[in-house]
């Protein structure tokens, strides 16, 4: 799930006016050693947070279109067709996505403020950071999605070159709305009339 030009430039607005918020609302270095060590680790927790609910932000604006949560079932990825669950972990893969740009981001930028982005962008990268951004993300309502939400529309049919009403035999797109998961193994022939058995080949 490689983030496209457009999404690129979504993401880069967004750091513009989240980090730079970020930057202003918590202590620099140089601060917080004035304040003593354990008030420079707890602001730096609070520092980390902050980045985390953020970077889940991002997540789902670049990502969210592929990704869906489901209580009890985990996370689904879209592969073109239906819904999947998540075996090859491209949710945790798009986490990293979304911090290698945060980390171009902070070489672009330099000096102190690039110093300290890349240092909460590599958190962001390790098997703890990508847990707890996915964790954050899980729970938003763009993409949290109910076992009763999936397969709801039993006159549609999922096959391999689209989605078939069964009431009307009309043959469309692939749609990540209609929320299925399952894909007949079949080719249907959108010019047959409805009843024909050579609609479904």
């Amino acid at each position: 799930m490689r983030l496209s030009s457009v999404n690129k430039r979504v993401v880069a607005n967004k750091i513009d006016l989240e980090i730079g918020s970020f930057l202003t609302q918590h202590e620099t270095e140089s601060e917080a050693r004035k304040n003593g060590r354990s008030r420079k680790k707890r602001r730096r927790s609070m520092g980390e947070i902050a980045f985390q609910t953020d970077v889940a932000d991002l997540l789902i604006r670049t990502h969210g279109h592929n990704l869906r949560y489901v209580t009890g079932l985990g996370w689904l990825v879209w592969n073109g067709k239906v819904w999947e669950c998540d075996d090859n972990e491209r949710a945790h893969e798009a986490v990293k996505s979304v911090a290698k740009t945060l980390r171009e981001e902070a070489a672009y930028r330099g000096g102190d403020e690039g110093q300290r982005l890349w240092t909460l962008a590599r958190g962001v990268a390790t098997c703890r950071g990508v847990k707890d951004v996915l964790g954050l993300a899980q729970s938003d309502e763009r993409i949290r999605l109910t076992v009763n939400d999936l397969d709801a529309r039993p006159h549609l049919l999922a096959c391999l070159n689209g989605t078939i009403d069964l009431t009307t035999g009309e043959l469309h797109p692939h749609e990540r709305e209609h929320l299925l998961t399952r894909c007949a193994p079949i080719w249907c022939v959108p010019s047959a009339e409805v009843g024909d058995k050579r609609a479904l080949s």
